[in-house]
């Protein structure tokens, strides 16, 4: 099992921004507003990505 690096406990992407949000929220970096709606947008943007640029070479 691969070992997480200190004060990292996600086991998934998910769980990984909720944590990064939570960090730097309790940091003061950010309000919550701005880090879910990032998180929602880069989600989005991954998306569209993935659809329209990461195509199989023929």
């Amino acid at each position: 099992m691969e070992r997480l690096p200190a004060g990292f406990s996600a086991v998934d992407q998910t769980q990984a921004v909720a944590e990064v949000i939570e960090a730097r929220i309790w940091g003061g970096i950010h309000t919550r507003t701005a880090d879910t709606e990032g998180a929602k947008v880069g989600a989005a943007v991954t998306a569209y990505m993935i659809e329209n640029y990461f195509r199989p070479r023929p």
